[in-house]
């Protein structure tokens, strides 16, 4: 609660600093005066307004602040955005990382064998078509026509849930995008990816550089992988050459060309096994089990996606320039933080009172984002004072209708045609008035 309280505080100084609009405005003279929409209430206003079409939403807000006097339009809104840079909310989620980490050496958040656990994956994001867009973004093709897309790499801490980095852009591969966000990454960490991460030389780049990885194999990655995993035995340390295809990778980035690799196999309830390569070599102090329970908690990033894409609407953008996209895209990362950072002491309270005869309890994500967006004004714009008020408030409202865990579901996947997938994309929708 206290570390929380603190983090608020430090986000509400920043916003107010008198130096922050001159670090995030677009232009020299943007922010120099007061005006009726003020940097601050501008940024808020893009965290809360996407739900709503603009000028319900700048009414709701101005009706909460009670400065209907001060009201403006909708096209006033949408030209101060234009002298707003992005990366204020970018600025936003390195400050409440910083907060939740390091403001309490004693409460670092929960930890994985006293380790942070980071699953890093990309995503894709459907954008507006605009000549802007096409320029910055990719273009997927196929029989259906084409459709503007965004590739995003996100960091996620898998246990705290909170998005550690994130970048919007081109399609490229998935380990160009993890080394984007390398400076993210401590020592201490363990990074937890997919098969799509199974290559050489970001094993290597991994190992040379210190940071611990649990990654999931090809069944042809390796000529050593293809043979364990044809094998009976259940563990193997293998000495791993780098491939033909990786030696420029290898060469310009000064990486070993031979790396030590444990490899786990974990059975699956199918009944076949996948292989799983790791840099934690340490078989006594981190078992077979203890990898495949954390390579199945890779699981958490993947329902962020879900999460964000269909509760906090990412796709749904409120404008077609790069600008606007980019604005709602980094506040959704930093919003969605802010979230689980807040919903944290609810979350344990109700494992602390969990009834075990029943099914375990967790917050409703509906319902803390819903309380999230109509509170975002007293935790960003109200004085300090007013912090430990509105946490207590919404921790109140964060108990109403928990959901319940369901552990061991396993649903079976259908396959959807693509006409299915892209009939009510986000974006194309008409918000709600």
């Amino acid at each position: 609660m206290i570390k929380i309280e603190r983090t608020v505080n430090r986000l509400k100084r920043f916003l107010r600093s008198a130096q922050t609009p001159a670090n995030y405005r677009t232009t020299e003279r943007a922010f120099t005066r007061r005006r009726k929409l003020p940097f601050e209430f501008l940024v808020v206003m893009i965290l809360r307004g996407r739900p709503y079409a603009a000028q319900t939403a700048l009414n709701r807000f101005y009706t909460q602040m009670d400065m209907l006097d001060n009201l403006i339009s909708a096209g006033g809104y949408h030209q101060a955005r234009t002298k707003l840079k992005p990366e204020i909310f970018i600025a936003l989620l390195q400050l409440l990382n910083e907060g939740f980490y390091q403001s309490d050496p004693d409460d670092p958040g929960t930890l994985w064998r006293g380790r942070r656990l980071l699953g890093f994956d990309p995503t894709v994001i459907n954008v507006p078509d605009t000549p802007e867009t096409r320029a910055a973004y990719s273009i997927q093709v196929n029989q259906h026509g084409q459709q503007v897309q965004a590739y995003s790499g996100v960091l996620y801490d898998l246990l705290n849930e909170i998005t550690i980095a994130a970048s919007l852009g081109k399609r490229c591969s998935g380990k160009q995008m993890l080394l984007e966000h390398q400076d993210a990454i401590a020592v201490n960490d363990v990074v937890v990816c997919d098969r799509e991460f199974g290559d050489y030389g970001l094993l290597a780049w991994l190992t040379e550089h210190q940071r611990d990885y649990i990654v999931r194999l090809q069944s042809n990655s390796f000529l050593s992988a293809k043979a364990f995993a044809q094998a009976e035995e259940q563990e193997a340390m293998v000495d791993v050459e780098v491939t033909r295809k990786q030696r420029a990778f290898v060469k310009e980035h000064q990486l070993p060309e031979q790396i030590r690799v444990r490899l786990v196999k974990v059975p699956l309830c199918t009944g076949e096994s996948e292989v799983l390569a790791t840099s934690l070599l340490d078989q006594t102090q981190y078992s077979a089990q203890d990898l495949a329970e954390a390579y199945r908690l890779r699981w958490e990033i993947e329902s962020y996606f879900a999460r964000i894409k269909n509760i906090f609407a990412v796709e749904r953008f409120s404008g077609g320039s790069v600008q606007f996209i980019e604005q709602d895209f980094y506040g959704t990362m930093f919003l969605s933080s802010l979230e689980s950072m807040l919903i944290a002491p609810t979350q344990t309270h109700l494992q602390q009172q969990q009834d075990p005869r029943r099914h375990p309890k967790k917050v409703n994500r509906m319902v803390s984002y819903s309380a999230l967006v109509d509170q975002a004004i007293a935790i960003l714009l109200l004085p300090e004072d007013t912090s430990a008020q509105t946490i207590e408030k919404l921790e109140r409202l964060f108990q109403s209708k928990p959901t319940s865990v369901r552990p061991n579901r396993n649903n079976k996947r259908t396959h959807r045609s693509l006409s299915h997938k892209n009939r009510a994309l986000k974006y194309k929708k008409r918000p709600p008035a």
